[in-house]
């Protein structure tokens, strides 16, 4: 006659281990959150700043002089907004590198 193993398993501690890494993760997540829309925001002034600031000094007349504004008039962008989408595009991963660098620093 064959002999009955009674297996038993405990999942208290795998889930106890899930939840506190769970707990781990919120935190850094939520940083993440705040870091990206820190980013989006400061990316979004510069770039707004930097077009008030061009259009003041006359970026618009030195593209016509150039002959930029003929290439660009079937265009939705004029000079002045290439240069601020280049300057947002460029900011936007630099905020990327200090999302990761912070939440390094929140994991640590």
């Amino acid at each position: 006659m064959a002999q009955q193993l009674a297996l038993s398993v405990d999942f208290g501690p795998g889930f106890t281990q899930a939840w506190s890494k769970i707990a781990k993760v919120i935190p850094q997540f939520i940083a993440f959150l705040v870091i990206l829309a820190i980013g989006w925001i400061v990316a979004k002034a510069i770039a707004g700043v930097l077009d008030r600031v061009l259009r003041r000094l006359g970026s618009e007349r030195v593209a016509e002089r150039a002959g930029m504004a003929r290439y660009l008039s079937g265009s939705k962008y004029d000079m002045t907004g290439i240069i601020c989408k280049i300057v947002y595009y460029t900011i936007r991963p630099c905020s990327r590198t200090s999302q990761q660098i912070a939440v390094s620093r929140v994991t640590a």
